[in-house]
């Protein structure tokens, strides 16, 4: 669906011109271009070749998320086996790859540059139906986990069908808004995610060359 020659504004357009015609679909594919896009941020800025990243997003190689010396199983098996999917799943990965190398985490990022209060069609009237906490409009990604669990999965997986449409309209500006911040932050970092193939060699390459 999503090609690499695009670019920003082109997956803009399209994603645009989808919502005028249905905002409920439109916000399902703008979840799929978001996931895309930090997929790709992670491949672009990570510590591992992308080969290793991509084995990583498969759950053919495991992720540790603890020190070296400590070796419990959970060391030894990290999060092998279980591909890599989801908030948790992402902001794991991030947190392994990304973070060390560029010192911002996952949501650290998305909390500096993504305002809510400033996203086209915010109302936090029309919002109120929601029952969102007072903390879930203050902070980015607490409204980033809440549209998730309340929309992305639910509309994914079929237990919802429809989303009102205002509602639909201002979570997908909400969620185009935090792909564009992950995609400008790689290209600040001459990182581009759009454009071309990204191929890293692994560090241990790099040292022998």
């Amino acid at each position: 669906m999503f090609n690499i020659y695009e670019t920003r504004s082109d997956r803009d357009l399209f994603l645009n011109k989808l919502k005028e015609m249905d905002p409920c679909v439109a916000l399902v594919i703008a979840f799929l271009d978001f996931e895309w896009t930090v997929r790709r941020c992670i491949l672009a800025l990570g510590l591992s070749s992308t080969k290793n990243i991509r084995e990583k997003f498969s759950g053919e190689l495991p992720i540790n998320f603890f020190d070296e010396d400590n070796n419990s199983d959970e060391e030894k098996n990290g999060l092998k086996g279980h591909f890599i999917c989801g908030l948790d799943g992402y902001n794991k990965l991030w947190t392994k790859e990304v973070g060390p190398k560029q010192k911002i985490y996952f949501y650290d990022l998305l909390k500096s540059r993504v305002d809510i209060s400033k996203i086209k069609d915010f109302d936090p009237n029309k919002l109120n139906p929601l029952n969102l906490e007072k903390s879930d409009l203050e902070h980015t990604d607490n409204f980033l986990k809440f549209v998730y669990e309340r929309f992305r999965n639910t509309l994914i997986h079929g237990s919802r069908s429809r989303v009102q449409e205002d509602t639909a309209i201002f979570v997908f500006n909400f969620i185009t808004a935090c792909s564009r911040a992950l995609s400008s932050y790689a290209e600040e970092q001459g990182k581009p995610i759009y454009g071309k193939k990204i191929i890293r060699r692994s560090r241990r390459v790099e040292r022998d060359s």
